[in-house]
């Protein structure tokens, strides 16, 4: 087993257990452990936290990953970049942090009225914005190295069995608030101190100033190249968490913390997507080196037809259970508020799956800019959407903007690479699927409930989603819809020795 096959298996059961702990905390211990303006303060907290980091790394963490190749095999260059890659966030944060105290009164004044809370735990941002950015920069360095597990395992797992320690710790009033937000960002500091430490340790390299043996034409070229990775990251950040800094602001912490944890289920939908986009990636980098439209076209379609089918199934057991998803939580009264906010989420990234890795295609294009500038008209009509919509119709607001944005920005990526490279991911099969998904969708909603109270629900959920999954299998599997999906369906029964046949 390869190095590559080996770290991925490892940080994928890592990556796993940390999922089902992340789902404990946020649908059981937050609710129960803390009141729902105190978890909506911690939301805000790390989404400002997050926006600074994207600032912050000046392009640092991408460019550190698609560089390095460059400098591997001379030592002195490979000292100097890594120096360079080290102290380019830290210039880049000293300007964040400044620019975060200096608008403190305008940032803070947002946020007064519907959310007092985080202009009195405001400055806790800039050390969890800080470890964030180094943490993100080591994990790069360590992906870059083929080691993945130990990174996977302090973001995806330590931190998250951390919460859970100090939730409990804050619920059995061993700890204040204060001291809760105190160990909170403890927790980001130790998983640095670990990470920097094992980073040092197993890919020991030294410092140097001497930027000059890099190359001026490289310089500029990696410079360039961060100048874009910036901005679009800033882009990706203030989406992924403008809708939580505007719910915060205009109708309080509350809200934000039935909209987050809404949020939270309606995301659950993307889980497939990430694995699928990490091996299209290289296929389709390789096949624009080729010039191999043909390949391009073919992932363009399996991604999106293999994203379809896990996504609806993701779908119908999300929704035909949320009743019981939410009858299962602590407080089930007032955050079953954020039923509607699940649909909008669920329906934009069913959209955002069914068109395939429209993203990347563009992104190692030689429109690679224009991924750039379809997130920046993103980030507009966000915060249009936002400001129209939230006032209006609360927290399903937001999310109908947060759709409405996906949906918009998701349909012009489909247009420009059908436009420009004559390609587009839908085939018959696409068909057979919707009308798959509309018929278990019209039967799960009909499925009754088994039992009352938390057991009776757990129950529901469980035969639902056997009885979904089972019958969606069967079917995607009879007619061939996806061969790849059929080839995962058949793996266990070959290792038992059966073999199914079509």
């Amino acid at each position: 087993m390869g190095v590559i096959t080996r770290q991925s298996a490892k940080s994928f059961a890592v990556t796993l257990t940390g999922v089902v702990i992340g789902i404990i905390n946020t649908l059981f211990l937050y609710p129960k452990f803390l009141l729902p303006e105190q978890y909506g303060l911690i939301q805000v907290l790390l989404a400002l936290a997050v926006v600074m980091t994207q600032f912050s790394h000046l392009g640092a963490i991408s460019t550190l990953v698609n560089f390095l190749p460059h400098f591997r095999d001379d030592k002195k260059k490979f000292s100097a970049f890594f120096t360079l890659m080290f102290i380019t966030p830290l210039a880049g944060f000293s300007i964040a942090c400044i620019a975060y105290i200096v608008f403190q009164p305008l940032i803070a004044g947002a946020y007064t009225g519907k959310s007092q809370l985080v202009t009195e735990y405001y400055y806790w941002v800039i050390p969890i914005a800080f470890c964030y950015l180094y943490l993100f920069l080591l994990h790069s360095w360590s992906r870059s190295n083929m080691r993945l597990t130990v990174p996977t395992f302090v973001l995806d797992l330590l931190l998250k069995i951390l919460v859970s320690a100090e939730l409990a710790a804050y619920y059995l009033d061993f700890v204040t608030m204060d001291g809760f937000i105190l160990l909170f960002t403890l927790n980001y500091v130790a998983g640095l101190i670990i990470l920097l430490v094992y980073s040092l340790r197993e890919f020991p390299v030294g410092f140097s100033l001497d930027f000059g043996c890099l190359g001026r034409s490289m310089i500029i070229k990696m410079a360039t190249y961060g100048l874009f990775v910036i901005i679009g990251a800033a882009a990706a950040g203030l989406v992924q968490k403008i809708d939580i800094l505007m719910v915060s602001s205009m109708l309080g912490l509350e809200m934000t913390a039935i909209y987050s944890i809404a949020f939270f289920i309606g995301v659950a939908i993307e889980l497939p997507m990430r694995p699928v986009v990490l091996l299209s990636m290289p296929l389709i980098a390789d096949a624009w080196k080729n010039n191999d439209l043909k390949k391009i076209e073919d992932v363009y379609k399996k991604s999106s037809l293999n994203l379809f089918i896990l996504g609806g199934l993701t779908f119908l057991v999300i929704w035909c259970n949320i009743d019981e998803i939410f009858a299962v939580m602590p407080r089930s009264e007032l955050y079953s508020q954020g039923r509607t906010v699940v649909l909008f989420i669920l329906l934009a990234k069913m959209f955002d799956m069914l068109t395939g890795v429209n993203g990347e295609i563009i992104r190692t294009s030689k429109y690679y800019y224009v991924d750039l500038l379809t997130m920046v008209f993103l980030i507009i009509i966000s915060i249009t959407a936002n400001y129209l919509l939230i006032p209006a119709w609360g927290m399903n607001g937001a999310a109908a903007a947060t759709a409405a944005s996906v949906f918009v920005f998701n349909l012009i990526r489909y247009i420009f690479i059908l436009k420009v490279f004559h390609m587009q991911p839908f085939t018959v099969k696409h068909g057979g699927v919707a009308g798959l998904l509309g018929c278990l969708f019209i039967m799960g909603i009909f499925l009754p409930a088994i039992g009352e109270g938390f057991w009776g629900s757990v129950m529901t959920i469980a035969y639902r989603s056997v009885i979904s999954a089972t019958l969606f299998s069967m079917v995607i599997y009879k007619f061939n819809l996806s061969p790849d999906i059929s080839g995962i369906i058949r793996q266990p029964f070959l290792s038992l020795g059966i073999n199914l046949r079509i």
